[in-house]
Formats: structure tokens, C-alpha cells, sequence
């Protein structure tokens, strides 16, 4: 019965300062948060952030490491089945339709470093390696499927110009029919 309180306590703790760390990477940002900050948001002292964190970018790991999974989790049917048009239209789709702290961390120029290590997992993930090992050249499927990442990043950085199911369209079109298949 103890350790099951116990583990409701550090749950609660874990959840206190992740609620605390998204509060102020929406008010400072995301590089300019201190422990000091986190502590006091989340209403710890340093020694309970320290019990389960080596350092604030231990912290930024698990945030990381969450962001990843959920995209890996809506891909994840599409990758197993390889439908590749099926994939960039729920990854485009995550993106577009993402609010709040997901929006800000994976979205926002700022955060693109962020954005870049959570796209590292996921492609490196074994989701995307078993996906990459079915072919010839994996390594160079990896670089081409890391450029599908930056087409919805450049579309949203650059204002979304044209519509989102136009952005699908064109990227599954330049992909399964490469450079030729979308020339004028």
C-alpha cells in the first residue's frame, strides 16, 4: 500500500513539474528557464527536482522523448503498412492541427532546434529504421524522408500559402513520383 502512494506522490511530483515546465516555456520560452524558476512554479524545492532529473536538459530529454512518441503514435498504422501518402497526411495533419504547448515547441521558429531533435527521434526510431532496412540504401531513404519533415516546416514558416490538402497532395506526388512528376 506505501509504495502505491508513493508512486502516486512522485507521479503527481513528475506531473507538477512538467505542468510547470510548459507554463514557462510559454512565458519566458524555452531556453530561458532556470530551475530556480521551475522549482518555485511548481511549488518543489531543488532537492525534489534533482530526485528525478539530473539537470533541466534531462527534463527537455522527457519532453522530447514525449513529442516523439505521440507523432510516432499517429504514424504509426501508415509506417507499418508503408503507405507513405497515408503517413505525410497525418504527420501534415498532427502539425497543422496541433495548439497549445505542442504548437509552441514543435511550431515556433524559435523552437526549431526542438523540432529538429524530435524529428531525430522519430526517424531514428525502430518504427522508421524497420522501414528504412526494406531498402537498397537506407541511409539515403533516411535523408529523403527527413525532407518530408522540412516541406511541412518551410510550408508553416513561410505562412502556409496554399492549402494544406494541396501541401499532402503535392508532397505525396513528389515522393512517389519524384522532381518530374510535379514540373509545370
Amino acid at each position: 500500500m506505501v509504495e502505491k502512494q508513493m508512486d502516486l506522490r512522485v507521479r503527481r511530483t513528475l506531473s507538477s513539474i512538467q505542468k510547470a515546465f510548459y507554463e514557462l516555456v510559454q512565458e519566458k520560452g524555452l531556453t530561458n528557464i532556470s530551475i530556480t524558476d521551475l522549482t518555485k512554479t511548481a511549488g518543489i524545492n531543488r532537492k525534489t527536482f534533482y530526485l528525478h532529473y539530473n539537470s533541466m536538459e534531462d527534463l527537455l530529454d522527457v519532453v522530447k522523448e514525449e513529442s516523439a512518441n505521440r507523432v510516432l503514435e499517429v504514424l504509426g498504422e501508415s509506417m507499418k503498412h508503408q503507405r507513405a501518402d497515408e503517413a505525410i497526411s497525418k504527420f501534415f495533419h498532427y502539425l497543422y492541427e496541433c495548439t497549445g504547448i505542442q504548437r509552441l515547441l514543435l511550431c515556433e521558429p524559435e523552437n526549431k532546434d526542438f523540432y529538429k531533435a524530435v524529428m531525430e527521434i522519430v526517424l531514428n526510431s525502430d518504427t522508421f529504421q524497420n522501414f528504412y532496412k526494406k531498402t537498397p540504401y537506407p541511409n539515403l531513404t533516411e535523408a529523403y524522408v527527413t525532407s518530408i519533415s522540412s516541406i511541412y516546416w518551410e510550408w508553416d514558416q513561410s505562412g502556409q500559402t496554399i492549402p494544406l490538402d494541396d501541401l499532402i497532395a503535392y508532397t505525396a506526388k513528389l515522393v512517389s513520383g519524384g522532381y518530374k512528376s510535379v514540373l509545370k
